[in-house]
């Protein structure tokens, strides 16, 4: 009997659980502080480098090319304004220098209708001119950007011969991609009005995109 009650009989085991140490925690939490500052340092690194190889690309070749004085960067977002002749007459010519390990270099041709009307757009029926701010960005991989902002008026034939006593009828806001097709902005849709002068103006702000990309970003784009 005592036999058969000891084969049928079972040991228990207890099992305790290990205690992590405070030690332990305080290791494991500067080991992955560690980590992460240490992959920080390493994007920020890899980004700096990235945007002095962009720099050298654009921005440096561009200044060069035109003569643009550097400047160092400060806190405010400034930029070289300068003068460029379209059609005979002198428009804003801006070029704008990207802060520390940012993408934004840009270039920005502004127009005024009463002081430079040879270098606005106008419709066919010359009922309208408009003026533009036109911009042009690359971004980190090589991409560039064209934007435009068209704001139409009625001609000085229609308000006097002060073009300052008309007020604006429209803008349009649109971007121009690199095979020189246009799209309006998401969140500014488009009229029916401002769809036909587009259509009438497509001609002229086709032409204006060769001078950009092909003109004054000769050899950088």
């Amino acid at each position: 009997m005592e036999e058969n009650i000891r084969s049928y009989s079972s040991t228990a085991h207890v099992t305790h659980k290990r205690r992590i140490s405070k030690k332990q925690v305080i290791v494991t939490a500067v080991t992955v502080t560690v980590l992460i500052i240490a992959g920080a340092l390493i994007n920020h690194h890899h980004r700096h480098q990235k945007w002095l190889e962009y720099m050298d690309k654009y921005y440096y070749p561009f200044i060069e090319k035109y003569d643009v004085q550097d400047y160092e960067q400060k806190a405010a977002s400034t930029e070289a304004e300068l003068e460029y002749i379209y059609k005979g007459d002198a428009i804003d010519f801006f070029v704008f220098k990207p802060r520390e390990d940012e993408f934004s270099f840009k270039v920005r041709l502004l127009s005024d209708r009463v002081g430079a009307p040879n270098a606005c757009m106008k419709t066919q029926d010359g009922e309208l001119i408009c003026d533009y701010d036109f911009i042009t960005e690359v971004d980190a991989d090589g991409e560039w950007e064209y934007y435009m902002c068209l704001n139409y008026y009625k001609t000085a034939s229609e308000v006097g011969s002060d073009m300052a006593d008309g007020g604006s009828l429209g803008a349009i806001s649109f971007t121009i991609s690199e095979d020189g097709s246009f799209k309006d902005e998401e969140t500014s849709p488009l009229s029916a009005d401002d769809r036909r002068v587009l259509e009438e103006l497509r001609p002229q702000i086709k032409e204006l995109y060769n001078e950009m990309r092909y003109v004054i970003l000769e050899g950088i784009a």
